[in-house]
């Protein structure tokens, strides 16, 4: 994010991140496996190989995350961003971003240390990299934002994301399973621990599904407007 046009760079963040879930290109993949760190509940390791970067991470086994088209969105700031993986039910959201921009990974968390809203946590990860964790809050919505430098102008981005009542709970946990972030990905994974992301079988992410039980477009896209809002006037 940059400090121009914030408002319609985050509403659109909020919408590409809210998206259906649909089968992408074929030599993206996705798949499940044993997480790298033990954890107070039941959990599982995303490997993720794509044309943009190759990782694993270890996520909370529900939801179930599926690939993304990942197609490229021009954000009003003058990135661009890729969802590579995106997955929801009632109480929690998970989605992962591939961004470009000028400044890359330390433009973005300079802009982050900006607001009053959220706390910035270090961490260390699985390959002994500096990375951040942004714990956002507004209102009673919060985001636990994992930020992990790429190349010079590009990041990644993996948000968990619910109503504070939710995340506090697994707060500790969450932080935990940002921080085992690593560009080592288990490609020796049998069939049966793979991701199926056929139209019809992947999970279901609309955001009016009868399987969720929320609508979380109309709660994300004001709350993250509302964000804007307090950013853009913060910079002036």
């Amino acid at each position: 994010m940059k400090h121009h046009n914030i408002i319609p760079s985050i509403i659109s963040a909020a919408i590409i991140t809210l998206s259906v879930a649909q089968p992408t290109f074929a030599e993206d993949s996705l798949t499940l496996g044993k997480p790298f760190l033990e954890y107070s509940s039941e959990v599982q390791r995303v490997n993720y190989i794509g044309e943009k970067a190759a990782f694993s991470v270890d996520i909370p086994m529900e939801p179930v995350p599926a690939l993304s088209v990942s197609e490229p969105t021009e954000i009003g700031d003058g990135s661009t961003s890729w969802e590579l993986f995106y997955g929801e039910n009632e109480e929690l959201y998970i989605s992962c971003c591939f961004h470009r921009n000028e400044g890359g990974y330390d433009n973005e968390m300079a802009v982050w240390a900006e607001s009053d809203s959220a706390e910035i946590i270090p961490v260390t990860n699985a390959d002994f990299q500096s990375a951040s964790v942004v714990d956002f809050v507004i209102d009673d919505f919060e985001c636990l934002i994992g930020e992990y430098k790429w190349d010079e102008d590009t990041w990644i981005n993996i948000t968990f994301g619910g109503s504070t009542e939710n995340i506090a709970p697994v707060r500790d946990d969450l932080i935990a399973m940002l921080a085992s972030f690593s560009r080592d990905v288990d490609t020796a994974l049998t069939e049966d621990n793979a991701a199926d992301n056929s139209a019809e079988n992947a999970p279901e992410t609309d955001k009016t599904s009868p399987d969720t039980g929320v609508n979380m477009l109309p709660l994300a896209v004001p709350v993250f407007a509302a964000a804007a809002l307090f950013l853009a006037k913060k910079r002036k």
